[in-house]
């Protein structure tokens, strides 16, 4: 009984990783959209919308990449915890 509440409570916690990488990695694409809507505007100040685009760009990649990780470790946690159920169910 004690091992079915403690899986229960990391269930919770993997179902949390998985959602906080799915906001991050849409998060990161709607930042790589909204670059790409920013560079169709005509520039007065070239560089500095240059600059902010690549800024902005690297940074909703980076929070991409880092959603996608989030969300792997989420479904390896999930993927775990299963394997520990089953184990648990064994012993």
């Amino acid at each position: 009984m004690k091992n079915a509440i403690v899986f229960k409570e990391n269930a919770s916690n993997f179902a949390v990783i998985i959602w906080f990488g799915q906001i991050a990695s849409t998060f990161g694409q709607k930042t790589v959209y909204f670059v790409k809507v920013l560079d169709k505007f005509p520039r007065t100040t070239d560089n500095f919308y240059r600059g902010f685009g690549h800024l902005d760009f690297w940074f909703g990649q980076i929070s991409q990449n880092f959603g996608q990780l989030s969300q792997n470790f989420g479904q390896d946690w999930k993927n775990f915890g299963q394997k520990s159920k089953i184990f648990g169910q064994l012993i």
